[in-house]
């Protein structure tokens, strides 16, 4: 196998080993196999805490991610998680003229797809009548 380092990167490495009075190609080993290593950790890591926060979640003792980002985005920009949700989708999704049987429509499919996100549409929420002028 063959690298190709930077002139500085050369440097470097080769200050090292002289510090450490051992070969370069000994050190560049060590060093990538250091780096690796710690590559390795961290993402085992990474996925130990994710999976360590999913259980918690589903045992009740932490809120989902899906909820506590909505919470976050709610208080960036000053409104209710729900409330966040209809403004969102009323500005991007709704059309601008429905009729009742599409408001209803609407509505429901809105709530099938809030809720496993983590999102709790009230009916009054949704019974606005500004949300389907």
């Amino acid at each position: 196998m063959t690298i190709t380092l930077t002139p500085e990167t050369v440097a470097r490495l080769q200050d090292k080993a002289q510090r450490e009075g051992g070969d370069v190609n000994a050190v560049a080993e060590a060093l990538i196999a250091t780096a690796l290593d710690w590559e390795a950790q961290e993402s085992a890591e990474a996925i130990a805490g994710v999976r360590r926060g999913e259980q918690a979640a589903a045992e009740g003792r932490e809120r989902p991610l899906a909820a506590f980002v909505a919470d976050q985005r709610a208080r960036q920009s000053g409104s209710a998680p729900g409330q966040l949700a209809l403004d969102t989708l009323e500005k991007n999704l709704l059309p601008p003229a429905i009729s009742p049987e599409e408001q209803a429509a609407w509505a429901a499919r809105l709530q099938s797809l809030a809720s496993p996100a983590g999102v709790s549409l009230s009916e009054e929420s949704l019974s606005r009548e500004a949300l389907y002028e």
